[in-house]
């Protein structure tokens, strides 16, 4: 196996939402979790070349998209259209 991309270690991370199953760390690859582990095991495979992130205790969940909009700033772009009232037929 080549070396992962990044080490992400020492959090609670849930590499699947739809199960319970929580890991302490996990490799990444190309943007893929590629393995699932503790800190001590998934720190052995990294190298002078991999990065890591240590998350102090923090949870992770790989692959959520946060995709919330703040409305505000878009509404600034249509000042007005949205005052007139709708016309009904």
């Amino acid at each position: 196996m080549a070396n992962p991309d990044l080490v992400v270690y020492n959090g609670r991370v849930y590499p699947q939402l739809s199960t319970e199953s929580r890991v302490e760390a996990i490799s990444i690859t190309d943007g893929r979790v590629t393995k699932t582990g503790s800190s001590l095991d998934l720190l052995k495979l990294k190298s002078a070349s991999v990065d890591s992130l240590d998350l102090h205790g923090s949870t992770a969940l790989p692959g959520l998209a946060d995709s919330h909009i703040h409305l505000l700033g878009p509404s600034r772009k249509f000042k007005g259209c949205l005052r007139k009232p709708l016309q009904q037929n």
